[in-house]
């Protein structure tokens, strides 16, 4: 089973996600888990604690429950119970709240995705770019004040760094405040800027995420999942 670990600092979005992608990831046989670090949504009053990663995996359930009904041939999906395949999709371990200590210790973090890939199955991250207060500001347009310095690096891309130097391939994609292709700019100009030997990923929104099949191009933006596990 290949396991997409999502990185993320929020609860709603990364629920929006769920809905709008886990069930395509699942036929693909890619199971996801979400890593919850960070506190740029709490700006906006959001709780980022065991409460919400609770009903995060309760709604990560219901969607499985709700689908694999429509998928199952002989009571069966794939050759395997519905039981079986949830197992194996990780479903009673589809979140964490990492640690507050742990949020920017890329040691760490590097440490547990390698132990994933350990357990068995291609390993791969979605990255939010976006993750704490003040990160936002540093990638704003410079146009809104002539006076800004040139856009900053920020946490996102020092993990990113750090996966494509463990060998771990990443996705990154945006909130919905973040989706002006000048903002997306501004992150890929930084990154280039402060890693100059690396060329930046172009930054994935985070509505086209959540709004998966209903989206024009939906199956281009599948491929960039699938693309993630084809090489090591």
């Amino acid at each position: 089973m290949k396991r997409l670990i999502w990185i993320d600092d929020s609860f709603s979005g990364m629920k929006n996600v769920a809905e709008g992608m886990f069930p395509h990831l699942w036929k693909k046989d890619i199971a996801s888990k979400a890593f919850f670090l960070g506190d740029y949504s709490q700006q906006g009053g959001e709780a980022l604690n065991e409460s919400a990663v609770r009903e995060f995996k309760r709604t990560v359930n219901q969607l499985f429950d709700d689908w694999i009904p429509r998928q199952l041939k002989d009571g069966e999906y794939n050759g395997m119970t519905p039981g079986d395949f949830a197992e194996a999709l990780g479903l009673k371990d589809s979140a964490e709240l990492v640690p507050e200590d742990k949020w920017r210790d890329l040691h760490w973090l590097l440490e547990r995705l390698k132990a994933f890939a350990e357990s068995g199955g291609k390993v791969a991250v979605a990255l939010d770019i976006i993750l704490f207060r003040g990160e936002h500001s540093q990638l704003e347009p410079k146009w809104q004040d002539e006076t800004r310095p040139d856009p900053q690096p920020i946490f996102s891309m020092e993990i990113y760094h750090a996966l494509t130097a463990g060998n771990i391939p990443c996705l990154v994609y945006t909130s919905y405040l973040d989706e002006s292709p000048t903002f997306r700019n501004n992150w890929k100009s930084a990154y280039e800027r402060e890693y100059s030997e690396e060329k930046a990923p172009d930054p994935v929104s985070r509505r086209q995420l959540t709004q998966a099949d209903r989206l024009e191009g939906f199956q281009e933006l599948l491929q960039k999942f699938e693309v993630l596990f084809k090489s090591e």
